[in-house]
């Protein structure tokens, strides 16, 4: 899990659900699709988060792997 530094939950997850709304993540089917969205869905009044706390924080590791590896195609094109 990523370091949450002093933002709470809710901080940390929302700039993370502009790319939820925007279509860019995809849930696949499974038996846990109905927990998974309720809880997501609850947020932040529900009686579990670590689920929000999971998908957020992997968001942010796709969503910043996805622009280093841009960066460095712009950069190699620099060259």
């Amino acid at each position: 899990a990523l370091e949450p530094g002093a933002e709470s939950k809710e901080e940390r997850v929302r700039p993370r659900t502009s790319t939820i709304a925007d279509g860019k993540v995809v849930l696949l089917e499974a038996p846990w699709n109905e927990e998974y969205l309720k809880e997501l869905t609850e947020f932040p009044g529900g009686t579990y988060d670590d689920l929000v706390d999971v998908t957020g924080d992997a968001i942010k590791v796709f969503l910043d792997k996805t622009q280093r590896q841009s960066m460095a195609a712009i950069l190699q094109g620099l060259k």
